[in-house]
C-alpha cells in the first residue's frame, strides 16, 4: 500500500483538510485498505491465537496497541474482532495516546470515543503529547491531546508509561508527569 499518512499529514499541515484532495484521499485509503487487510487481519489473529495460548498458559497478558498510521493494522474497526475469541485478561488492549491524537487529527478517529470504546479491556498507556498534526512524543502538556477527556476511562490498575522523545529534557519530564496528576489526579 503507498503512504497515505503523510500525504494527508502534509495537506492537514497546510490547512487542507477540506479540500476535494483531502477528501479523496481519505476515500482512496479507506477503501485500498478493506480491499487489502484481510489476509493480514487473518495472519495476525493467528498470530495472536498462538501467542494467547502460550501467555495463558504462563499467566502472562498480551496488549493489541492503536497504531499511528493508516497502513498499519490493526485498524481502529479492526479491535472488537480481535478481542471477541480472546478473553481478558489474557489479551488486552494498549492505548498510545499520540497514535489516536494522530488518527483524530486527520479525522479519522474520535480520540476519547475510540479509548471510550475499548475501555473494557484497556490495560494501560503510553502517554505522550502531539502537537498538530503529526508531531508527537512531545511532553503531555506541550501539545494537542485533551487528557482530561481521557480522564473517565483511567484507571488506577493502568499501566501508564510515559513515552517521550530523546529531546525532552529530565525537567520536562517531571513538568509532564505533574502536568498528567493534575489532571488524571494519583491513579
Amino acid at each position: 500500500m503507498r503512504n497515505y499518512t503523510d500525504k494527508l499529514l502534509s495537506l492537514a499541515e497546510k490547512g487542507q483538510k477540506d479540500t476535494p484532495k483531502y477528501e479523496k484521499l481519505c476515500a482512496e485509503v479507506i477503501a485500498k485498505r478493506e480491499d487489502l487487510k484481510d489476509r493480514h487481519i487473518a495472519v495476525a489473529h493467528e498470530l495472536l491465537r498462538r501467542l494467547a495460548k502460550e501467555a495463558a498458559a504462563r499467566g502472562a497478558r498480551l496488549c493489541v496497541e492503536n497504531r499511528e498510521t493508516l497502513e498499519e493494522i490493526p485498524l481502529e474497526s479492526d479491535f472488537p474482532l480481535f478481542f471477541r475469541e480472546f478473553s481478558p485478561p489474557t489479551v488486552a488492549y494498549w492505548h498510545d495516546c499520540g497514535h489516536a491524537q494522530i488518527k483524530e487529527n486527520l479525522g479519522f478517529i474520535h480520540h476519547s470515543l475510540h479509548l471510550e470504546a475499548l475501555a473494557d479491556r484497556l490495560a494501560g498507556f503510553h502517554i505522550h503529547d502531539v502537537g498538530f498534526p503529526r508531531y508527537d512524543h512531545l511532553p503531555p502538556g506541550a501539545g494537542a491531546i485533551n487528557f482530561a477527556a481521557l480522564k473517565p476511562m483511567v484507571k488506577p490498575e493502568h499501566i501508564k508509561v510515559f513515552e517521550l522523545g530523546p529531546w525532552v529534557s529530565s525537567e520536562e519530564a517531571k513538568r509532564s508527569a505533574e502536568f498528567i496528576k493534575a489532571i488524571w489526579g494519583e491513579v
